[in-house]
């Protein structure tokens, strides 16, 4: 309980300052008729002058806004799509794993609507790690509730590992690999009343391998006893985890840039073992981000904290489950996963500000944008949440993040860290 306490209580001061705020910014979410007397109208013939003086540049534009109104969003949160209205999308994704990931998602017709979904994705990044998937349900997540079932299939090639806790060597880097693939059934419900969220089941199948080393980097069996790297002489593993996770946008424009107010996010799930080695846990966390300013110039806080607690009489969490730290949206001036333990804590403050922001004829609508994130990052891992020092390891940059109709697109930048810089390219969002 007291650390259930601890998480509620770091949202809770960070979010009260501004939800009176963010509630009075509520707007309806439908979209108004062209003929409604509180649109805004172009003047006459302001169309065919645009069209006349914008050429080329005109009828890219139409094309975008007849066929984007909606980017498909990668499965798990992870990716976003190009803008081609048919049967196939080229991909492009982070999600959190090194490297940057091309592909394709291959789809139905009605992916972007109601009714029945159905496609396969495949993609491939730099670092050689691979994620196939195919996915059949109803109604599209984004913008209906959606019932869908996935089938997967995950193989890292090259992860890297230092050890547990905050005093890790950077010395002791070593490489492993990892293989995971399974089915999920999940349930969505898009943003609705400024709340969204799943829940869903899936059955796991996970494995540690010995990867490919990068460079002269030893494989992680070579640097470090089992003890020091739990679960790593466990055979395959075969998993029940049951999951949720619930989001709160209370912004001036939910869904979309981030501008004022707040976000406050949940996570839970729970892994079960089907075999006859009990390694069993619950991880459990949750974020807020509070956000001051205006559509151009904003000063933005974040914090957020995650645990993994073992439930088998093991007393053991496979070391590539724990939470960890670094990347390209925890200390962005460190490796990916750069630190590990049971517990993580994390925060950054970042003044952000707009370099361009796009014009939409409805008020209710959320405009693009390209912003710059000059920013601040600070964080510490630790055996529970108790033990974390937020001030442990800290890194700072600048950053340059895309936002679209649905959202944010891309971030990339450079950070600085306390053993270098690191460049980070990724479509999740730091917030």
């Amino acid at each position: 309980m007291k650390k259930l306490a601890t998480i509620l209580t770091i949202i809770a001061v960070t979010s009260i300052g501004v939800a009176p705020v963010a509630a009075q910014e509520q707007r309806p979410a439908g979209v108004l008729p062209d003929d409604d007397p509180q649109r805004p109208q172009p003047p006459d013939g302001f169309q065919a002058e645009r069209k006349k003086k914008g050429g080329l540049l005109y009828a890219a534009g139409k094309y975008v806004d007849d066929n984007c109104g909606n980017l498909a969003a990668g499965l798990g949160g992870a990716g976003f799509a190009a803008c081609f209205p048919r049967h196939w999308e080229p991909t492009a994704f982070y999600g959190g794993k090194p490297g940057l990931s091309v592909g394709l998602n291959v789809h139905n017709d009605r992916l972007r609507t109601t009714g029945p979904q159905f496609g396969i994705t495949s993609s491939i990044s730099t670092a050689v790690y691979q994620r196939y998937t195919g996915y059949f349900g109803w109604n599209n997540p984004v913008s209906q509730p959606a019932v869908t079932l996935i089938g997967y299939y995950d193989d890292q090639t090259r992860e890297q590992f230092w050890g547990l806790g905050s005093d890790s060597d950077e010395d002791d880097r070593s490489t492993y690999g990892w293989e995971r693939y399974g089915v999920e059934a999940k349930v969505s419900v898009p943003r609705h009343h400024r709340i969204s969220g799943h829940a869903g089941v899936r059955y796991e199948e996970s494995d540690i391998h010995d990867g490919r080393s990068a460079g002269s980097d030893p494989r992680v069996e070579e640097r470090f006893d089992p003890d020091e790297a739990p679960g790593l002489d466990a055979s395959r593993q075969e998993y029940v985890v049951p999951n949720a996770t619930v989001v709160i946008d209370l912004t001036r424009n939910p869904g979309g840039r981030p501008t004022l107010g707040a976000i406050i996010k949940g996570w839970w799930e729970m892994y079960s073992t089907q075999n006859d080695i009990p390694l069993e846990w619950t991880t459990f966390g949750g974020s807020a981000s509070v956000h001051l300013g205006s559509e151009f110039h904003n000063l933005s806080f974040m914090a957020g904290v995650e645990e993994a607690d073992p439930d088998g009489s093991e007393d053991e969490i496979l070391f590539s489950h724990l939470p960890s730290l670094g990347g390209s949206t925890t200390l962005r001036g460190f490796p990916s996963r750069r630190f590990r333990d049971r517990a993580a804590g994390w925060g950054t403050v970042a003044y952000r500000f707009a370099l361009w922001r796009g014009r939409t004829d409805d008020p209710h609508a959320r405009a693009a944008a390209i912003e710059t994130q000059l920013f601040y990052d600070v964080g510490g891992v630790g055996d529970d949440i108790g033990d974390v020092d937020f001030t442990d390891e800290y890194s700072y940059g600048i950053e340059f993040r895309g936002y679209g109709p649905m959202g944010h697109l891309f971030g990339m930048g450079l950070a600085r860290g306390g053993e270098g810089i690191s460049l980070n390219f990724t479509v999740s969002d730091v917030f």
